[in-house]
């Protein structure tokens, strides 16, 4: 028996011993794995870097490239148009208001009230008489022009614009 406890601890002492190499070897390849890692992280945020200076070479190009000015032109354009109607609205508003206003001031004044009987009719020729015809010789010709002011506040533009 003592020849199987003999045999039984060296085979023991061989599992152990192999035991140990395989834990040594899968603690050497944790470590190796993880400095692998570790570089790959520091690789992966270079290479994110310089993407996004790629991607802000690329913005700045299409910036300045032909069709990037064309954009930003258009946009300019666009913008300025939007602001050239609403003064030109703006305008039209106020000589409207304007025109009515010198529409109502051409208006005749109403009639007193009519008094009894005889007078009244007599008062009422003298009146027909008496009334102011307003001028028709207003022509578009003789409406002041009327130029935008960039810097007036305007009202925005009901519809659509094209």
């Amino acid at each position: 028996m003592k020849v199987f406890w003999s045999w039984f601890a060296k085979i023991l002492l061989v599992v152990a011993i192999i035991e140990a190499w395989f834990l040594y070897d899968m603690y050497t390849k944790n470590q190796q794995l993880i400095s692998e890692n570790i570089e790959l992280e520091k690789q992966l945020i270079e290479t994110q870097d310089s993407l996004s200076s790629a991607q802000a070479k690329i913005e700045e190009l299409e910036k300045t490239s032909i069709e990037g000015m064309l954009k930003e032109t258009n946009k300019a354009v666009i913008s300025g148009w939007e602001t050239l109607l609403d003064a030109v609205e703006s305008e039209l508003n106020k000589a409207k208001k304007s025109i009515d206003s010198t529409i109502d001031d051409l208006k005749p004044e109403s009639q007193s009230p009519q008094k009894d009987g005889s007078d009244a009719s007599s008062e009422s020729s003298i009146n027909s008489q008496e009334q102011v015809i307003p001028d028709q010789s207003i022509s578009p010709e003789s409406i002041p022009d009327v130029e935008p002011n960039p810097n007036s506040i305007s009202e925005p533009i009901q519809g659509e614009r094209t």
